[in-house]
């Protein structure tokens, strides 16, 4: 026995020394690669143009049964492996054999050198079609199982977000977290042949893992049940980021606090230990938002970077932070003039330089001038708002974009350059037509190095001359008369290397429409010694006047109030005199006026339950300033005040107990959110009706009189969908609500083999899915997609579509 025993100890060693000799052998191999590719890397893109996109169409190999990558939009970072010199991204790949996974799953590598793309690992993945041991669908698993991962787990199938970042210190690719809608948990063992308890299901993956890039094989690194602590995940709304700090030697992973706005927790992995640890959360971090941000690290300066994104998956900011690993401290760095929602974003350290990918839009930040400038080079994607990834190569020093649609990937590269350039118009301005005593904005977008200036010139005197003061990319004309009408606009910007004139643009002011009354003032009751308030809504051309007037009781006309001159009016304080007083308000524009109906008041000793005079209106900001909702209302003392908004289709108490809500330092991000305020005394109690909050660009000028969010255009990036996914033991009601649909939006719900299960039908602003098929039968568990397509019905938007992913799960 205990010569067999020292027999098997030698054996073990000497397997342990060849594999240690293979791996030794293998890091050699690839350090050669290292040291003899990059000179002729460089050759072979040197004739690459400078600050302009080239698309590419890459070979690809490595994958088991062939096949072709199938993006599904779901991951905006890649991340840059120095020992191959290639740029690493995780997307979904479509081979022969499956094909019904919705979900990212193979590690790519791209080189540029070469134009290929190497498939590192295909992940087994799920099959959303295979019924539940309960009789539900979607208890699936991958059938059959790839060949080379028998024995050797891989992550559950997820969209990653911006979490696949590389460790050169370990030569591998994590990732953390992501999402997933309905998936196999990652430690259970399943048969693809016997249908699977659904108490086995995830909903979406709490785990991190570590792709070995000289074995090729992946590894679980923690998860949050039987192996170390995981960060939380915190749900589907609220992705996070990742990057490696290779200054501090650590992965840090950022993740919101939580999606009520509390700010970015930091967590670290030690590359010792493999253990996440949390950081405390500094003040700092408290107003630093992280889901669909564009992360990056700064070699120069030892710091990450984030720009973009907000508190959920679809938010979208111009904010740009900059996060240091040794103090742990946030600081705030130039906010870009174009917001982002999971942008493109990296860093270039051959000409240190950050590269966004906003929209269709290429902007760059200097974080030497802590300044942006926009390139006059779009590059056109496929989802206008979407997670598709830029990661810059610093080896052959290109920018590389990895995104498109299912059935038409898209492959970009970017080089940059500081040379001085031109300036280029990208956007032209467009005509405008407003009433007369309005406002008329004209906007240019221009590139160019250096940074151009601007000059508005007029053709109001015939020819086209300068207009004094006119020097920035936005001209107003503070109030367009009939008699400007026709006036042409253009702008002329300059640079050190050149000049160009924009195309001109016309101004059309049509005659102001006389005001009409739209919701005249109302009776109101008080107790003596409170006040009663009035209200008035009113229609036609702005700016409106108003005069409120009275009349006493048993009086016999009307007379002006001093002082009373707003759209509404509350009265000082009243006694029981003041009963059968009457009010009115004249309304006036530069069309004429126009006198509302009389209200009565009436003062009484009786209890008054609360009444509504004016529910808080709609409000439009700019990026970074406040905004403040104001609810008017009658009804005996002490009101109370209870400020709400819509979320995730539950309404949040916010606010103080007061008449009005100011939300500080808006973000786009709060784009469409819904408020109103609930109302109570010892009578009883009313809500007002909603009011919804509209960001634009920063340094934007916001109408001075609100109007109810309109879609003047079609604009798809907006619409929410809430809940996603819908639990049954999460959510009471049983309805996914479809919210911000532009005029004449067409919704339909179909599974995931493309079989029609609900049309929800044409609609504008919101519209709920009762979670049922078009025959009235509940629909079962699983993935569902729906489509949104915008009909021509004259809105200019026709043929237009967004189409998206819901999860039910019962």
């Amino acid at each position: 026995m205990e010569n067999s025993k020292d027999t098997a100890a030698v054996f073990r060693f000497q397997v342990s020394l060849l594999f240690s000799l293979f791996s030794t052998i293998h890091f050699l191999l690839s350090a050669l690669c290292f040291l003899s590719c990059l000179t002729p890397a460089r050759a072979d893109l040197s004739t690459l143009p400078t600050n302009t996109w080239v698309n590419v169409t890459p070979t690809y190999s490595g994958a088991p049964n062939g096949g072709h990558i199938f993006p599904q939009g779901w991951n905006n970072k890649g991340t840059y492996d120095p020992l191959s010199q290639r740029v690493i991204v995780m997307d979904k790949w479509r081979d022969t054999i499956r094909t019904d996974s919705i979900y990212a799953n193979a590690l790519m590598a791209y080189d540029p050198a070469s134009n290929s793309v190497t498939v590192l690992k295909v992940s087994n993945w799920f099959d959303e079609g295979v019924i539940c041991t309960d009789g539900t669908a979607g208890c699936g698993v991958t059938a059959p199982i790839l060949p080379d991962n028998i024995n050797t787990p891989t992550p559950v199938d997820r969209h990653p977000l911006g979490s696949v970042t590389a460790v050169p210190d370990d030569n591998a690719v994590f990732i953390i977290n992501g999402l997933n809608q309905t998936a196999v948990g990652p430690t259970t063992v399943v048969n693809p042949n016997v249908p699977l308890d659904k108490s086995l299901l995830t909903s979406h993956p709490n785990d991190s893992w570590e792709f070995d890039l000289n074995l090729g094989a992946w590894t679980m690194v923690s998860n949050a049940t039987t192996l170390a602590p995981t960060p939380p995940n915190v749900d589907s709304s609220s992705p996070a980021v990742m990057i490696f700090d290779s200054a501090n030697h650590r992965l840090l992973y950022f993740e919101q606090k939580n999606t009520l706005y509390n700010g970015t927790e930091t967590w670290q992995l030690n590359p010792q230990t493999r253990q996440w640890s949390v950081i405390a959360q500094d003040p700092s971090s408290l107003t630093v938002n992280t889901s669909a941000s564009g992360i990056a690290y700064d070699s120069k300066r030892g710091r990450i970077v984030t720009f973009g994104g907000g508190a959920f998956y679809n938010s979208s900011s111009n904010l740009l932070n900059a996060y240091t690993y040794g103090n742990n401290h946030w600081v705030a760095l130039a906010s870009c003039p174009e917001a982002a929602g999971a942008p493109g974003f990296d860093y270039d350290s051959n000409h240190d330089i950050f590269l966004a990918l906003i929209n269709q839009d290429t902007w760059i930040y200097d974080p030497k001038a802590d300044a942006w400038t926009q390139i006059a080079s779009p590059i056109d994607r496929s989802y206008a708002v979407a997670y598709q990834s830029v990661t810059y190569d610093p080896a052959h020093d290109v920018f590389v974009f990895q995104g498109g649609t299912w059935g038409a990937p898209k492959w970009a590269l970017f080089r940059y350059s500081s040379a001085p350039s031109a300036p280029t118009i990208i956007q032209q301005p467009s005509p405008v037509s407003v009433p007369a005593g309005q406002s008329a904005a004209f906007t240019v977008s221009a590139a160019g190095t250096p940074a151009p200036t601007y000059q508005w010139q007029s053709n109001a005197s015939g020819s086209f001359t300068a207009i004094s003061g006119a020097t920035s990319a936005v001209y107003t004309l503070a109030s367009a008369q009939l008699s400007n009408s026709g006036t042409q606009f253009q702008c002329v910007v300059t640079n050190s290397q050149g000049s160009v004139t924009s195309n001109p643009a016309t101004l059309t002011v049509t005659p102001a429409t006389p005001p009409t009354i739209q919701s005249p003032p109302q009776p109101a009751s008080a107790n003596p010694g409170q006040s009663a308030s009035f209200s008035v809504t009113a229609a036609g051309s702005a700016p409106f006047t108003y005069q409120w007037q009275m009349e006493l009781s048993g009086g016999s006309s009307f007379t002006p109030i001093s002082g009373a001159t707003s759209s509404s009016y509350t009265t000082a304080a009243l006694a029981l005199t003041d009963n059968g007083d009457q009010f009115e308000v004249i309304v006036t524009n530069s069309a004429g006026s126009v006198t509302s109906t009389p209200a009565l008041l009436t003062v009484t000793n009786a209890p008054l339950a609360p009444t509504i005079i004016q529910s808080p209106q709609n409000q439009t900001v700019s990026v970074g300033q406040n905004a403040t909702f104001t609810v008017l209302a009658n009804g005996s003392a002490p009101l109370s005040y209870q400020w709400q908004y819509l979320y995730v289709g539950s309404w949040v108490n916010v606010g103080t107990n007061s008449a009005s809500y100011t939300i500080p330092n808006v973000q786009l991000s709060q784009n469409g959110w819904q408020y109103r305020c609930a109302v109570t005394n010892g009578s009883g109690n009313v809500t007002s009706a909603v009011a919804i909050l509209t960001i634009g660009s920063a340094g934007s000028n916001p109408p001075t009189n609100p109007t109810p969010v309109t879609y003047p255009s079609v604009d798809l990036s907006r619409v929410q969908v809430y809940p996603n996914p819908w639990r049954s033991d999460k959510h009471t009601g049983k309805i996914i609500t479809f919210n911000n649909l532009p005029a004449n939006s067409r919704v339909k719900i179909f599974t995931t083999s493309g079989h029609l299960a609900r049309d929800l039908g044409t609609v504008s602003g919101q519209v709920t899915w009762d979670l049922a098929n078009d025959s009235g039968n509940k629909v079962a568990s699983g993935i569902y997609v729906y489509l949104i397509t915008v009909g021509d019905t004259g809105y200019g938007g026709s043929g237009q579509k967004l189409k998206g992913k819901v999860a039910v799960i019962r």
